[in-house]
């Protein structure tokens, strides 16, 4: 499956570019080496194609997704390129990072009872002190778990003002050393201990009750909450809830089964310009970076990521 989908990607490179003409598209290099941002199309393509989600393609499976492309004179490949697009769209439409502010309350010191977080105004840059935390509240839609586990949330670099930059330039991302957390609680726990960052990063529990702390979209003291991903009713809809309704299905259809939200909160320990990104699957860098050694994955169908 990991062949063909490189196979089917190359063959569409030209009609991947041409779809992404008219999108404001930065071209970026993580790492230190130019990567194709086709991760997420190859999963979707495995989705389409290998429903079964193991590492072979059938000739049967193929054959069956190409029959069901088709429509009148259309090009099978083209059609579930499309589709493959449509898909990508609604779950790069459904990532939300929201920045959070801590106010401190009238007695003006941190870390007391009166302490609340208030969202961020949109678009501003938020501006910390050294070893000040980066507060966000991540709303992410996930891929199957048990097949993708090591999808993660971190803090990348910059190599130089990104607002200064042209829309037609480069820029070099490089991860933040300790910034990085899975998705996945059990990933984590196969990767960190009690003691290390992460848990301060994303805690699985906090003290208070998080609505206490203003925070919405959370409920009780659990962080990593998750919710399925389902069909609303069709009856009585709003304009705006026909198209909750199509990303729903789009989502569906891609293989991403819940949405997660996650309060990330790593310490910013280094000046510069940084973004928070999710990763699929797991970022390479250099061999003088904060490395982790990870297991074999299942299924492996980023051969350029």
């Amino acid at each position: 499956m990991s062949d063909l989908a490189a196979a089917f990607l190359e063959e569409t490179k030209e009609m991947i570019d041409k779809a992404k003409e008219n999108r404001f598209h930065l071209q970026e290099r993580i790492a230190k080496q130019r990567v194709e941002p086709h991760v997420c199309l190859s999963r979707i393509l495995s989705q389409l194609w290998n429903g079964n989600g193991d590492e072979w393609a059938s000739v049967y499976e193929v054959n069956n997704a190409i029959q069901k492309a088709k429509y009148g004179k259309d090009n099978a490949i083209e059609r579930t390129l499309l589709e493959m697009l449509a898909i990508e769209n609604a779950f790069s439409s459904s990532i939300s990072f929201t920045a959070l502010k801590l106010d401190k309350g009238a007695d003006g010191i941190a870390n007391t009872s009166d302490d609340r977080l208030e969202v961020a105004v949109k678009g501003d840059i938020v501006v910390l002190n050294p070893f000040e935390r980066l507060i966000v509240r991540c709303t992410l839609p996930c891929f199957d778990p048990e097949i993708f586990a090591f999808d993660c949330i971190c803090v990348m670099k910059y190599d130089r003002d990104p607002m200064k930059g042209k829309a037609s330039g480069e820029f070099l991302l490089e991860e933040l050393r300790g910034t990085r957390t899975y998705i996945e609680v059990d990933t984590n726990k196969e990767f960190y201990d009690d003691d290390d960052l992460v848990k301060w990063n994303a805690p699985l529990n906090f003290k208070f009750k998080k609505d206490k702390l203003g925070i919405k979209g959370f409920s009780g003291t659990r962080n990593f909450e998750s919710t399925k991903i389902e069909m609303p009713e069709e009856e009585g809809e709003e304009v705006e809830d026909v198209r909750n309704r199509e990303s729903d299905a789009l989502l569906i259809k891609g293989g991403i089964v819940h949405m997660k939200s996650i309060l990330y909160a790593p310490v910013m320990d280094s000046p510069g310009y940084f973004t928070v990104r999710y990763c699929l699957d797991d970022l390479e860098p250099p061999e003088d970076q904060y490395v982790h050694t990870t297991a074999p994955k299942r299924l492996a169908l980023s051969p350029k990521r």
